[in-house]
């Protein structure tokens, strides 16, 4: 078992409710949620709820496995957590919240399968920007040797032990809603392109996944208690159904992601309109590799921080035939197509 750091945000005598954050790879309390902590003390529906955060040895120096020292892999971490969750500062609350960024969303769901007695003492678990599906970026990892150089990475690579098993696992215990004994939220950022949609929320079902703007880091780093995070942790305190905001991301192009082209066509005959935003995935894989994409960036900053993608990259490429232009001042007017909040 490793070593844990207890942060104390709100620990009052009598509260028999707790929220706890749980951070993710390099990451701390204050370096990973900001003022998050701090937006939700004095909410007066809140007033019976301590705050706490759940930290753990995370860093980029390689582990010395075998030899001498390193950082715990991600089921060593979780057990911490089960071990913390039966400690003396959080055995007493009957009820738990739990909030994790990144691989901390890792940690939460192995310590929810092996746990039972958590899994029924928690009230609701939200997941920002956590690769639930493993990240593509870290394969390498998986590799002969270079495994051995930083075992919490190989665990949330694609395709690792780890992340095989913990699917395999959550599918058979938690798939089913009425078995489900907690409220389940992923969240990801509109902007995360470390942690994508594919590898936090496309393989969750629709109701159980949500988007809020901002990057990896800025989504989980609220300035007002307004801000969407915030918002979205409350809701799911209350038992609340927010009005997602997907940004770029539509059910369609979740679908397409994960090639699930039957999916792609069901979305597609409820709402026709986003077809453009079809195409506009389908051009992006190799406008991606050709640098393309990244030049529209540069020629069109201000308009495409502006607007949404699909409809910037339609606007700045073929913008100029009549019956484009019709096309456009249509989708235009679409709910997708909106500025930014």
């Amino acid at each position: 078992m490793a070593e844990w750091k207890l942060e104390v945000t709100r620990q009052k005598e009598g509260n028999k409710n707790c929220i706890v954050f749980i951070h993710g790879f390099q990451g701390g309390e204050e370096a990973t949620w900001g003022r998050f902590p701090a937006l939700l003390e004095p909410m007066p529906v809140l007033q019976g709820w301590d705050i706490l955060s759940f930290g753990y040895k995370t860093s980029f120096v390689p582990d010395q496995k075998g030899i001498w020292s390193g950082d715990p892999d991600i089921k060593t971490i979780s057990a911490t957590l089960r071990t913390f969750c039966r400690s003396q500062s959080v055995e007493s609350y009957a009820a738990i919240v739990f909030a994790a960024h990144s691989m901390g969303g890792l940690v939460l769901q192995r310590a929810l399968l092996d746990d039972d007695q958590l899994a029924y003492r928690t009230e609701a678990a939200v997941l920002f920007g956590t690769p639930s599906f493993g990240l593509k970026k870290a394969f390498l990892f998986n590799l002969p040797i270079l495994n051995r150089i930083k075992r919490q990475i190989t665990d949330m690579a694609k395709g690792s032990d780890f992340i095989e098993q913990l699917r395999q696992d959550w599918k058979y215990r938690f798939s089913n809603l009425e078995k489900i004994p907690f409220r389940f939220l992923a969240v990801a950022g509109s902007e995360d392109e470390f942690v994508g949609p594919q590898a936090s929320i496309a393989g969750f079902p629709t109701d159980q996944i949500d988007v809020v703007p901002g990057n990896h880091l800025t989504m989980v780093k609220p300035h007002t208690q307004n801000d969407a995070s915030v918002d979205r942790l409350l809701r799911v305190i209350r038992g609340e159904k927010a009005e997602c905001y997907m940004g770029r991301y539509t059910s369609a192009s979740l679908a397409l992601e994960q090639r699930d082209f039957h999916q792609v066509i069901k979305e597609l005959d409820s709402n026709r309109a986003n077809w453009i935003v079809l195409l506009w995935s389908i051009w992006r894989w190799p406008m991606m590799a050709w640098g393309i994409e990244q030049k529209l960036w540069q020629c069109y900053p201000m308009r495409i921080k502006q607007i949404q993608m699909p409809w910037a990259f339609w606007q700045a490429g073929i913008k100029g035939t009549g019956w484009i232009n019709q096309l456009l001042k249509r989708l235009k007017s679409h709910s997708i197509y909106t500025v930014k909040p």
